[in-house]
């Protein structure tokens, strides 16, 4: 439907619901809309179907785990469109992955790798599980939920032994999806995509064409089931390392249950010293390890990182963490979102006042828990209007500052950085790291931006 104004929209959905009534007027008339997690659209769309008095009985819905929110907040924006409007209930297309794996060549929606939200491991008992929790929502949590519709249940792949015999059966004999042969498909989407199988791992029959356990579950919500309780998958853990510091991989992973519950189980890594070495010298990078829990094959991964220990170190989250002490009335100290005066991102730290010895601060951050051990600070700065200045990066040592690095302010886009390359912090030592600014000022006031701090291990 390639309408976009409400009323032009009304009519379509009007016309349709005629149709049904005069073809099968006992059956009900379904509107079917997406994305539930934006709940305020959906009470629009409700909203205009009410204002342009169309007749239908249910508002229906998709909701696929991977994008569409949580099932609490499909309840809630359910539950408001049904007892605002009177409607009925229906989630009328869902699906959920069995497996990672692709069995055409195609590739899939959704698999190994995929940034989606994974609720469930990519397994038959998670894609039940999944099916089984939508369908407790609309029957336990929604009033008047009166149905689930597991979208393309038998999709599965045609599935040769290479993409080109694969690409030839599709051009010939279709897949169950587009073919580059028709001409009325949208070209953003099907006439885009035309070929094989996008979600053939989300069907409830394997590739050979056999039911998967998952079938089942649509016959065991009505007459119940009873099972031990064991793991179906793991998790995959998720380690941030700063390159300078030593690796530690957890003591164990969480084991996704077969009830979608959560237990931990003892782990052993295959990692030697020569693979930390390696990861320790190659730079930030992604790192996969795996490894044994259960009798299971775990995995890490473990992103190597030049760690930054300050918090909110480009002001993006308005300068959480930091401290500005004016030390001359200065008319303006704040953190400013203005995308051409920043280095990096679209915030930063101002300063600017039109009197003269007007501008003396300091902006600094104090860091806890700091482990002990070698770092390195710097901090970046532009401006103008200055005059004489004195500026400088420091780092404070429960209180004493322990080192300076000067800087200078020169014209607008000429960046400089204070670069203090190496200090030793003891343990329990109570570490600030910060930039004292101090401007004449000339013209019509000294002024300036402050961005990008740093603060980084150094290997010793």
């Amino acid at each position: 439907m390639r309408e976009k104004h409400w009323f032009d929209i009304q009519y379509l959905m009007q016309a349709g619901a005629r149709a049904v009534r005069e073809v099968y007027p006992e059956a009900l008339v379904a509107l079917h809309f997406t994305n539930p997690e934006n709940a305020e659209n959906y009470m629009t769309y409700a909203a205009k179907m009410d204002y342009y008095q169309v007749d239908y009985d249910i508002f229906a819905t998709s909701y696929y785990p991977y994008w569409h929110g949580s099932l609490e907040n499909l309840a809630d924006v359910l539950t408001r469109v049904h007892d605002t409007y009177g409607k009925k209930i229906m989630v009328m297309e869902t699906s959920y992955a069995y497996t990672p794996e692709d069995s055409d060549f195609f590739g899939n929606t959704v698999g190994e790798g995929s940034a989606v939200v994974k609720d469930y491991p990519f397994t038959v008992q998670g894609q039940a599980n999944s099916i089984r929790n939508i369908t407790d929502t609309l029957v336990n949590h929604v009033p008047e939920g009166i149905g689930v519709v597991y979208w393309e249940g038998t999709w599965i792949a045609a599935g040769t032994s290479s993409w080109e015999e694969n690409h030839a059966l599709w051009e010939t004999y279709g897949s169950g999806w587009a073919s580059s042969y028709a001409s009325e498909y949208d070209p953003a989407d099907a006439g885009k995509h035309y070929g094989g199988c996008a979600v053939d791992n989300q069907a409830l029959f394997g590739p050979d064409g056999r039911p998967l356990e998952s079938l089942k579950v649509f016959r065991l919500m009505r007459e119940g089931n009873e099972t031990d309780i064991r793991p179906d998958a793991l998790q995959e853990a998720e380690v941030t390392c700063d390159l300078n510091l030593p690796l530690v991989l957890p003591d164990t992973v969480d084991a996704v249950m077969n009830d979608n519950s959560r237990r931990p189980l003892p782990v052993l890594w295959d990692l030697t010293e020569d693979m930390e070495k390696a990861m320790h010298e190659g730079g930030p990078a992604v790192y996969g390890i795996t490894g044994t829990a259960g009798g299971m094959a775990a995995k890490a991964f473990v992103s190597m990182t030049e760690y930054n220990f300050l918090t909110d170190p480009g002001f993006e989250q308005g300068g959480e963490g930091w401290q500005s002490e004016d030390l001359r009335n200065a008319d303006e100290l704040y953190v400013e979102d203005k995308k051409a005066d920043s280095l990096t991102g679209t915030k930063h730290f101002h300063f600017w006042s039109a009197a003269r010895d007007s501008v003396e601060f300091t902006l600094e951050q104090t860091v806890a828990d700091l482990p002990a051990g070698r770092y390195a600070f710097s901090i970046s700065l532009m401006g103008g209007d200055a005059g004489s200045t004195d500026i400088y990066a420091y780092v404070r040592e429960n209180g004493a500052v322990i080192a300076k690095a000067p800087m200078q302010i020169t014209s607008w886009g000429n960046w400089d950085t204070g670069v203090i390359p190496a200090f030793d912090h003891r343990e329990g030592g109570q570490v600030t790291v910060g930039i004292y600014v101090k401007c004449q000022g000339t013209g019509s006031g000294a002024w300036g931006k402050i961005d990008d701090a740093k603060l980084n291990s150094v290997r010793q």
